[in-house]
């Protein structure tokens, strides 16, 4: 989280003056504080400069939430058991292994994107039906 909230609290500063000198929305700059919205690198160098404080302090690079996909292959049992293929039949259509293929399904594995095509092709659904994309 930012700490643009703290700052201008220390500088006795309300929202209302943060917005009137900034030219930015009261809204705007509450979104911000809260972390509810993004601050673009002129918004942040404007405030910096405004409270006489760095760009650092104010918004710590690690302040961002990085969301990180991650793909759950859990499903690829249940549609390669509910389409009647055995591993042998779809690693002849892939050409990946029956033993990876048996780790991709036992969630030993992430496979590649370009594998998650194979895999969704071969079984006739699409990609996103069997490796949805999961956020933390």
């Amino acid at each position: 989280m930012n700490r643009l909230r703290e700052y201008r609290l220390k500088k006795r500063i309300t929202l209302k003056e943060l917005s009137q000198i900034s030219g930015y929305s009261i809204q705007h700059i509450s979104l911000v504080e809260t972390g509810k919205d993004t601050a673009s690198k002129f918004f942040k160098r404007c405030i910096a400069e405004i409270l006489a404080v760095s760009v650092d302090n104010i918004f710590p690079i690690n302040s961002e939430k990085i969301i990180i996909p991650k793909i759950s292959p859990k499903k690829f049992g249940y549609y390669r058991r509910r389409s009647k293929k055995s591993l042998e039949t779809i690693a002849k259509k892939t050409g990946y292994t029956r033993q990876y293929l048996s780790v991709i399904e036992n969630l030993k594995a992430t496979p590649s994107i370009i594998c998650q095509r194979k895999l969704a092709k071969c079984l006739n659904i699409p990609i996103e039906k069997l490796f949805p994309v999961i956020y933390d």
